[in-house]
């Protein structure tokens, strides 16, 4: 059986189609954790019904930025309000911001998809 920590890199598609492929032909389960959103398993149950959307919004403080793509699309040393630097898919957010962002590819998994669970950071 196999623990994911980084839940971030499932967000690779053929890595996911490649570990559940590998899970599946040798009779493993592969468990994700709930990471930072408590009441994970209350939208997995959701998913049965009709949810049509979910946004996952991440906010930090100016200094949790510095070192990251943020630092290219915007001056964090003048930054004085709240800024988006990323809206988008949990598809492409995990891949760009894999220190911040690693829950939202729970949601997605646990939720309605990589492609259709926004993120805004």
């Amino acid at each position: 059986h196999l623990i994911i920590l980084s839940v971030g890199a499932l967000a690779d598609h053929c890595f996911y189609e490649t570990l559940q492929s590998a899970a599946l032909k040798n009779n493993k389960k592969i468990f994700i954790p709930s990471a930072a959103i408590a009441g994970l398993d209350r939208i997995a149950s959701g998913v049965l019904g009709e949810i049509e959307e979910i946004t996952l919004i991440t906010r930090k403080p100016t200094k949790s930025w510095y070192g990251t793509i943020a630092e290219e699309r915007v001056d964090l040393e003048t930054l004085k309000e709240a800024y988006c630097i990323y809206n988008g898919n949990a598809r492409n957010a995990a891949k760009l911001f894999p220190e911040s962002v690693n829950v939202s590819a729970t949601l997605s998994i646990a939720g309605i998809g990589f492609e259709k669970t926004k993120v805004q950071v």
